[in-house]
């Protein structure tokens, strides 16, 4: 049987769980094809590139064009006012500086001699941080953070009710977005029959029940197994 073991986000990048391989490593000598995604990790190398910028750059100019055309009817807030000023300071140039010092960020925190210089590090964590705001914008009024903790969807993770209302939120589910360039791709060209995720902490949970959404309505058939410290604990209610 083919089976792809997925581990969503929000967890920290620097902290690899282990549920996955430990699973991948009974799997195997039992017989199955095996496909592990850390997803979590995969996600923050793709918005930290210049492909998934250029994509909220569109998302920002869609935003702005939307408020300019609330402007001429007059109608705008001060909530939307400040988020205006905020996407129109979004322009060609400021992204082309984005786009050349995130992939210097990455490189430092890559390289095992420049990782160790503090000025370095720190310069290119901000980016990371600095980064993230712009992702945020791109999907307000979702708060997109880095480290993942701090991450704010607007929706509570901890009632069934609003982790069910989020999963068709174009505008503010970053998650939709990560399935379409993450998942989608390995679920067309590898048809498995059993998806399985690992979660942890409650901020998976909304990643995952989108995810779950998007594989069904893809593949019905495939059969989707959750487990991990999150499902245990949560189970009977």
């Amino acid at each position: 049987m083919k089976v792809l073991l997925l581990f969503p986000p929000d967890w920290l990048p620097s902290e690899p769980y282990l549920s996955l391989p430990s699973l991948t490593s009974a799997l195997r000598p039992a017989g199955h094809e095996v496909i592990q995604k850390d997803v979590n990790v995969e996600m923050y190398d793709l918005m930290f590139s210049e492909p998934f910028l250029k994509h909220v750059q569109n998302r920002i100019a869609f935003e702005l064009r939307h408020l300019q055309h609330l402007v001429d009817q007059k109608t705008l807030d001060d909530e939307q006012r400040t988020l205006m000023r905020q996407l129109e300071s979004c322009d060609g140039d400021f992204f082309q500086d984005i786009f050349k010092n995130i992939a210097e960020a990455k490189r430092i925190l890559r390289d095992r001699k420049d990782f160790y210089d503090i000025d370095k590090l720190e310069w290119a964590t901000g980016i990371l941080h600095e980064t993230m705001k712009i992702v945020s914008l791109g999907y307000y009024p979702a708060q997109i953070c880095f480290p993942p903790i701090e991450t704010d969807l607007i929706y509570k993770p901890f009632m069934s009710t609003e982790i069910l209302e989020s999963l068709d939120d174009d505008q503010i589910n970053v998650y939709r977005d990560i399935y379409r360039m993450l998942i989608h791709p390995v679920m067309e060209k590898e048809r498995p029959r059993v998806v399985g995720i690992s979660i942890v902490q409650q901020k998976q949970l909304i990643p995952t029940f989108t995810f779950c959404k998007l594989i069904k309505e893809f593949c019905p058939e495939v059969h989707i197994c959750l487990g991990g410290n999150i499902i245990t604990r949560l189970r009977e209610i």
